[in-house]
C-alpha cells in the first residue's frame, strides 16, 4: 500500500531527496564568479541548518516514546541526512567550480 494519501506528498518526498535536483535560479553551469560565490553561501546555509535540526532531533530522541524514536530515526533523521548530503554534495561542486574559474575572475569573489 502507498504510504502517501496524497500524490503531491510522494511528488514533494521525492524531490525532497533527489541528488540532482538543483534550486531554483541555480545554473551549474555558469563561469560567473558571483555565482559560485553565491551558491557556496546558500548551500553553507541549508548544510548548516540540517546540522542544526540533526543535533536537535538526535538530543531529543531519548525523551520520545520507543515507537516515536523509532519513527524519528528511521525516517525522519534518514531524509534529512540525505538532504543535507546533497547540500554538501552541491557546497563541494560550487567551491570546485570557484577553484576552476580563470585567476583573473576569482577577483570578484575576493572584493
Amino acid at each position: 500500500m502507498n504510504q502517501f494519501h496524497n500524490p503531491e506528498h510522494e511528488r514533494l518526498a521525492k524531490t525532497a531527496v533527489d541528488p540532482q535536483r538543483v534550486l531554483p535560479g541555480e545554473n551549474l553551469q555558469s563561469r560567473d564568479p558571483e555565482d559560485a560565490v553565491h551558491w557556496i553561501r546558500v548551500y553553507e546555509e541549508l548544510a548548516g541548518f540540517k546540522e542544526h535540526m540533526l543535533a536537535d532531533m538526535e538530543a531529543e530522541l531519548p525523551d520520545l516514546p520507543a515507537v516515536a524514536a523509532s519513527e524519528v530515526r528511521g525516517l525522519d533523521i534518514t531524509i534529512i541526512r540525505q538532504q543535507l548530503d546533497r547540500y554538501l554534495m552541491r557546497l563541494d561542486y560550487w567551491q570546485r567550480r570557484l577553484r576552476e574559474l580563470p585567476a583573473e575572475r576569482q577577483a570578484v569573489q575576493r572584493a
